[in-house]
């Protein structure tokens, strides 16, 4: 049976998708008060033990004295030779045809004038706030567009701040949020407040803009293509230069428990490979379902799955 291929529905997001694909070369720029620090961005406060999260410098002993160390770089924050204008000017001068500036990483902190945190650029406490270039994001978009560049917002929905997802009733374990959702519901909801309110801030106050660029499951996201048919259901495609299918699916509000078996409709492994869940180290049992697959779950992942929001499947598939 032919399998019928259908683009996204709404003609503003083909239009933009045809944008993008001719766009080829880009700047994706991280920057904020870590900087001061010469080290990378937010990850130094993530309780993990991987390479990119190691601590180092006179703090570095303690995890409590370093987050309050990391913190407080918002207080000594002032760099005077600020010049989005020279970036865009060398973006542009590199055939460069968009930038995607970071407004909040994943500490939380913002590079533009939101009214929902004091964590931010243009509160009084940070010294570049009384500088009249202070709403950083602001100034960064009007320069590149200037230039006739495209301009991108990165925004993290991960936000170690913020009190309604690392509650500091509880230690932070991980990068996610360091509570149960489902026994803490008012708590997670008035996070998903926040993050809308901040995205509908960058959308409605800097200008017309031309990509929203929400930090998710890297593996399944960056060098990888949505591919037809893109999304049946809740379940969304990419493909890697590899032919690596991925099969992101998103959790539904409405349910309770997680799924035993998932099928998917529109692809299956190659005979004698496996299907995997990203963050799980063991391959998952599969078998042949139509055009498609159904992928089974044992129960210890479901009792401990490596995200809660979105599970990204991946198949071999060519």
């Amino acid at each position: 049976m032919a399998l019928a291929i259908q683009p996204h529905p709404d003609p503003v997001v083909q239009q933009k998708l045809e944008w993008f694909q001719d766009q080829k070369l880009g700047l994706l720029m991280h920057w904020g008060t870590y900087s001061q620090w010469g080290v990378v961005e937010s990850w130094s406060i993530c309780p993990e033990d991987e390479d990119w999260t190691k601590r180092r410098g006179p703090h570095a002993g303690s995890y409590t004295e370093y987050l309050r160390a990391y913190e407080d770089l918002k207080s000594t924050f002032n760099p005077l030779k600020f010049d989005p204008a020279a970036w865009a000017d060398a973006a542009r001068g590199a055939g460069m045809r968009y930038v995607v500036f970071t407004t909040k990483h994943h500490d939380g902190f913002c590079l533009f004038d939101t009214q929902l945190t004091d964590y931010k650029v243009t509160y009084p406490g940070c010294p570049f706030s009384q500088d009249p270039r202070a709403n950083v994001a602001k100034e960064v978009f009007a320069a590149f567009r200037r230039e006739g560049l495209g301009t991108g917002a990165y925004f993290s929905k991960a936000d170690w701040h913020c009190p309604d997802y690392w509650w500091p009733y509880f230690p932070p374990f991980d990068r996610n949020v360091n509570y149960d959702i489902t026994r803490y519901p008012a708590k997670w909801e008035a996070f998903k407040r926040f993050t809308r309110g901040q995205i509908q801030e960058l959308m409605r106050d800097y200008g017309p803009m031309d990509i929203l660029w929400l930090d998710v499951n890297g593996a399944a996201i960056y060098g990888t293509r949505a591919v037809a048919p893109y999304k049946e259901d809740r379940l969304c495609y990419t493909r890697s230069p590899q032919g690596t299918i991925s099969a992101i699916l998103l959790a539904s509000a409405e349910e309770s428990g997680r799924p035993a078996s998932l099928l998917i409709p529109s692809f299956a492994p190659r005979p004698g490979q496996s299907v995997r869940l990203l963050g799980v180290d063991e391959p998952l049992r599969w078998e042949p379902a139509g055009t498609g697959c159904r992928v089974f779950v044992p129960e210890s992942v479901r009792a401990t799955p490596p995200c809660r929001h979105a599970w990204a499947f991946q198949l071999a598939v060519g």
